[in-house]
Formats: structure tokens, sequence, C-alpha cells
């Protein structure tokens, strides 16, 4: 494995992601409020969007055949 194309894939990933909306909606909503409750609505949100997400491919792989997918 050639660890300089994982090594800059990584940093290039990192910074790709480093300033998301996300990210900026929850440092600044943690600065304004106490921060337990800001951590625990975004982690609530997380949870809800990526629950409706595999609920949505469950439901895509059950009712499209395959090679309409691929």
């Amino acid at each position: 494995m050639d660890l300089a194309a994982v090594g800059s894939a990584f940093v290039l990933l990192f910074l790709a992601e480093l300033g998301d909306k996300t990210q900026l909606m929850t440092m600044t909503l943690a600065h304004r409020y106490p921060v337990r409750p800001v951590v625990a609505g975004v982690f609530s949100a997380f949870l809800v969007l990526n629950l409706l997400a595999v609920g949505v491919g469950a439901a895509l792989y059950r009712y499209l055949p395959t090679a309409a997918v691929l």
C-alpha cells in the first residue's frame, strides 16, 4: 500500500469536510447556547436523518428491480 497516496487522500478529504454546514451550525449554536443541548440536538437530527435514509433505501430495494437500480 502506498502510504503517500493514503496520506494525501486523508488530508484532501479532511480539508474538504472541514467547514461543512452542519459543523458550522453546530459551532455557532454551541457558542450561543449551552453545549449539551446543542450536541444532543445534533445527534438526534443525525440519527433521524440516517434512519430515514435507511428506510428509503430499504423500501427502494424491496420495490425496485435490481436491474433498474444498476
